[in-house]
């Protein structure tokens, strides 16, 4: 554990999570992925300092919540209330609002070699949504997986929706997607207005440019992927020839936003400039505007019941 920094008289700690297969660091700010190394290299984007996350405008490594993803038109509707959000990305709301899960500084419940438990509080009414949260993000590395487990409680009934924003390049961080490859379960996907608010409609990728089925070059990307099955289960995969470093994820959640950091602007990153489609996301999720879409799961969370929701991320060599 080492001080990454300070904001708002808070001290922010970095937490470094070690075995044969993984190195991984986690800070208590935004509970960000801040690195992420397998086979000598570090495969998430990621800054070396604290007031470059606390000015970052891209969510790097971040848990991000209350809702992850979009709310169109920054409101919803729930047993009859009407809640205005934070537009924060035009007429969205998006991730959260200007002060999401990405922006906590979380408390530290649990701390070992291996794994760390971190806390954060989301009051009534913070970016407009109803109830008192508390959520627990739990980091554990097993071998060569890095898992993550979402839990939470609300003493109301309000929405949420929680993922991580890491951004992957198996190449390294700074260097193009040259030779990587994505597979992705999913037979469908949610279709966007031109502002990317899903319209309700979901629609085959077969013999479309979305059809992932098989392994093929990562395109440019911004979509919400409807994987098939339930339960917990293999949801993506993604691999470079140039490293033969491979990574599949797995998810108990309904949605899978793949992402190619299409509006990352250049800065400078740990190592390396970062430029658009210079990474990717694999954002396990429930569906965007969920809220607002009737035929969509539900991605309300009642009063008093827990939500806990696990994603893997597995790395290995081709």
């Amino acid at each position: 554990m080492e001080l990454f920094g300070k904001i708002k008289g808070c001290e922010v700690y970095s937490h470094t999570l070690c075995n044969s297969k993984l190195k991984v660091n986690i800070l208590s700010y935004g509970a960000i992925i801040q690195s992420l190394v397998f086979n000598g290299v570090d495969v998430v984007l990621g800054y070396n300092t604290l007031d470059e996350y606390v000015l970052d405008d891209m969510y790097l490594g971040a848990v991000i919540g209350r809702v992850s993803n979009v709310i169109d038109g920054a409101k919803f509707t729930l047993n009859g209330t009407t809640y205005n959000l934070d537009k924060n990305d035009g007429d969205k709301c998006s991730h959260g609002g200007y002060n999401g899960f990405n922006k906590k500084v979380f408390e530290v419940e649990s701390y070992s070699k291996t794994h760390i438990t971190l806390k954060c509080f989301s009051a009534d009414g913070e970016g407009g949504f109803p109830a008192n949260v508390t959520a627990f993000i739990t980091y554990e590395i097993k071998g060569a997986s890095l898992i993550i487990n979402y839990k939470a409680i609300a003493d109301g009934d309000t929405p949420l929706s929680l993922t991580n924003h890491a951004y992957f390049n198996l190449n390294g961080e700074g260097k193009s997607l040259e030779k990587t490859y994505l597979k992705v379960n999913a037979n469908s996907y949610t279709v966007t207005s031109p502002s990317l608010v899903p319209t309700g409609e979901i629609k085959s990728v077969l013999e479309t440019p979305l059809d992932y089925s098989s392994f093929k070059s990562i395109d440019c990307l911004d979509v919400n992927f409807c994987v098939s099955g339930n339960g917990f289960r293999e949801v993506a995969t993604a691999k470079s020839t140039l490293t033969n470093i491979c990574v599949t994820a797995y998810s108990d959640k309904e949605g899978l936003q793949v992402y190619t950091a299409n509006e990352l602007t250049a800065r400078k990153g740990k190592t390396a400039l970062y430029t658009p489609f210079s990474a990717f996301c694999l954002e396990t999720q429930g569906y965007p505007n969920a809220v607002n879409e009737p035929n969509f799961k539900s991605v309300i969370l009642k009063k008093n019941t827990e939500y806990n929701s696990t994603t893997e991320y597995k790395f290995s060599l081709i």
